[in-house]
């Protein structure tokens, strides 16, 4: 943080008094004993010394006093995001409990147990992250980060914990997307769910899995950063490719989905059997669709061409 200039003595100021002083001391300058005036000079110098040094002591401490008040508002900040995440763990738990005695007692499907399973652990993960976040800020006084090129804080690998987190929560939530999908194709085989359901599992599984791998390569991309630091540009710029040839993949499965979805709500539309709105959202949702791939594409282009 830049010191006030207010409280910092300028070189000008500095350079003038060290002549001063310099042309003193010459003046009394003997082999005998120090006569009262230079006595006298020394102890001036000592006054403005002293001086000079509580100006730029106090421009510190107008500084530290100002990181200090940012430390405790971000310090604040994530101790509620601690205790909002803490309020959403005890909500996903209560759910997952209350399903899982409605399984028992036959009222609901296994798969819906699992899922209310996987949204709790991610909830306990989000908490974990928070938990860090805190852990971040108390160290480094700063916000968190989670950048590949991040520095580590006092020799901890916040970015790594974070990493690992997120992979094992997405591990959970595809193990349930991977059930679900068998199941759908299970009941696609007995004529008691229509091929679009099955898309739609295949959708979430590919999602779940592309994001996997993202954060698998990320993790790779952080520890190659840490063995051989390179500029954070060349990081960033690999870090985004990976994001944005991720998202292209799951946004190619979502665009097939939608243009399905689209064609069976046209088919359905045409024998009275889905209404105009219905229609319009559909082929909405396949423009939105188009243009969101569209986009992901041009991204990745600019990338590339820029030397990513």
């Amino acid at each position: 943080m830049k010191v006030p200039d207010s409280h910092l003595p300028t070189p000008e100021f500095r350079a003038r008094l060290e002549r001063k002083l310099v042309l003193a001391l010459r003046r009394n300058r003997t082999m005998a004993p120090m006569t009262r005036s230079a006595v006298h000079w020394l102890k001036i110098a000592a006054v403005l010394m002293a001086a000079v040094g509580l100006g730029a002591v106090a421009g510190v401490a107008s500084a530290q006093v100002q990181d200090a008040r940012q430390s405790e508002q971000l310090l604040a900040a994530a101790r509620a995001d601690v205790d909002l995440a803490k309020m959403r763990v005890e909500l996903a738990r209560s759910h997952a409990a209350t399903l899982k005695e409605r399984y028992r007692l036959g009222l609901t499907g296994r798969e819906v147990v699992a899922s209310a399973e996987a949204e709790e652990h991610r909830m306990v993960s989000e908490l974990a992250t928070a938990e860090l976040n805190l852990e971040e800020i108390r160290g480094s006084s700063a916000p968190p980060r989670n950048d590949i090129a991040a520095p580590l804080v006092k020799g901890r690998d916040f970015v790594t914990e974070r990493i690992m987190l997120r992979l094992d929560a997405v591990q959970k939530s595809l193990a349930v997307s991977e059930a679900a999908l068998a199941e759908a194709e299970n009941r696609n085989r007995l004529g008691v769910a229509s091929g679009l359901v099955v898309m739609e599992s295949r959708a979430e599984v590919t999602q779940h899995r592309a994001e996997l791998e993202l954060l698998s390569d990320r993790m790779e991309l952080r520890q190659e950063f840490l063995k051989n630091p390179v500029d954070a540009g060349t990081i960033t710029r690999r870090e985004q490719r990976l994001e944005l040839t991720r998202a292209i993949r799951v946004a190619e499965v979502r665009q097939h989905l939608v243009q399905t979805r689209l064609g069976h709500v046209r088919e359905r539309h045409r024998l009275g059997q889905a209404d105009q709105v219905e229609l319009l959202r559909a082929d909405l949702a396949a423009s939105e669709a188009s243009l969101d791939l569209q986009r992901l594409r041009l991204q990745l282009s600019t990338l590339d061409e820029a030397g990513g």
